[in-house]
């Protein structure tokens, strides 16, 4: 199918979708946000757990292994981090 084949009228439930239901969908994905941003934090918690604990043995694949999700995990959380209007000129 083409995309000049394609109908691209308004369908009847398109047309109900209210501004309740955009206040849902926003709060739906800032929850969905915070769970996310909540999982990678205790998942870099645990990261630097393994890091501190591959230190205190000195075991060479708890240090490696631990350093590098530790870097990966909050490297994550700098990138999930909001960014302000400000930058985008809004």
């Amino acid at each position: 199918m083409s995309a000049l084949q394609i109908d691209n009228r308004q369908s009847d439930a398109d047309a109900r979708y209210g501004l309740a239901d955009v206040r849902a969908e926003v709060l739906d994905d800032h929850v969905m946000t915070v769970l996310v941003r909540t999982t990678v934090g205790v998942l870099t918690a645990i990261a630097v757990a393994i890091l501190v604990a591959g230190v205190a043995t000195q075991n060479a694949f708890g240090i490696v292994g631990g350093g590098l999700a530790t870097i990966m995990l909050t490297t994550a959380l700098i990138c999930m981090s909001s960014v302000p209007e400000k930058l985008f000129n809004r």
